[in-house]
């Protein structure tokens, strides 16, 4: 069995998958759903309660919103959700204190014995976006790579393999599709502003 995928189920050896989808791209600020799916998905943001971190610290860090395994891949996916506006800022320290918070559970729970095994692991990170304007297929294309640009490149390397950015809802469905091994094939889409929300299978 490969590191990621024995760090995979130890993670939901401890923590069984108890929130959808749905739940963890849930826009608390405007209180909408976004991505609708009954599919159970890992809570990222739970990894710090068994990390020996400083208690006093655990309220302060921040993970992206869900993490998937795909076994095809032998790939860690960390995924983070936003609609509208955000600091790049934001998402670095997400991402940063996840991989951090990865490595750590990995030393306590014998997964892995050094840094070097660590960093084999294949971890990836997805931002999954959408604001408010209606956007033409090609325009949206130019969007995805502009929000990979700024956002999410200059982690690539030793944070993180690779990054990936998605606004498209079609490529949201694709995406999720294959960083599932195809458990989720299907999804509904809610836009942030007031069109109904339609379904996209992959």
């Amino acid at each position: 069995m490969t590191i990621s995928k024995s760090l995979y189920n130890k993670l939901i050896e401890i923590f069984p998958l108890s929130q959808s989808l749905t739940d963890l791209s849930h826009d608390e600020n405007n209180s909408q759903n976004f991505i609708e799916s009954s599919s159970l998905v890992f809570n990222l943001d739970r990894l710090y309660t068994t990390c020996h971190f400083d208690n006093s610290l655990s309220n302060k860090r921040k993970t992206p919103d869900a993490l998937f395994y795909s076994d095809s891949e032998d790939c860690l996916y960390m995924v983070e959700f936003k609609s509208g506006n955000f600091k790049s800022n934001d998402i670095r320290l997400k991402v940063y204190d996840a991989v951090n918070a990865l490595f750590h559970f990995c030393m306590a729970h014998c997964i892995i014995s050094n840094t070097a095994d660590f960093l084999d692991i294949n971890i990836k990170f997805c931002l999954i976006f959408r604001d408010e304007k209606e956007y033409s297929a090609s325009f949206l294309e130019t969007l995805e790579s502009t929000l990979h640009k700024n956002y999410v490149k200059d982690m690539e390397g030793i944070i993180i393999k690779k990054g990936i950015s998605r606004f498209d809802p079609d490529q949201i469905a694709n995406f999720i599709k294959r960083a599932t091994d195809g458990q989720i094939t299907n999804i509904i889409y809610h836009y942030k502003d007031t069109r109904s929300p339609t379904s996209h299978a992959a």
